[in-house]
């Protein structure tokens, strides 16, 4: 039998890309906000394109728009307007 060894996270991100998943994306963007996601009161999008996450979502009246950097979660761009 062959000794397996644990990865480590470098070698991890060599592998996955070092994406981020869809629900670190969206804890990126919520936390920009000083949100969580029980506070929230829809969840539209939350979409993979290329190089980036865009999620929209819905609080109070107010709809929230976000651009985040799929390999470093930080969050690119930020828009809020009345839903």
């Amino acid at each position: 039998m062959k000794n397996m060894s644990k990865l480590n996270d470098n070698e991890l991100e060599k592998i996955s890309g070092g994406t981020i998943s869809q629900d670190e994306a969206v804890s990126s963007a919520l936390g920009y906000v000083a949100l969580s996601r029980g506070d929230i009161d829809f969840l539209k999008r939350a979409e993979l394109n290329g190089q980036t996450y865009d999620i929209k979502f819905y609080k109070g009246g107010m709809a929230y728009s976000f651009v985040v950097d799929a390999e470093s979660g930080a969050v690119l761009a930020y828009s809020q307007d009345f839903a």
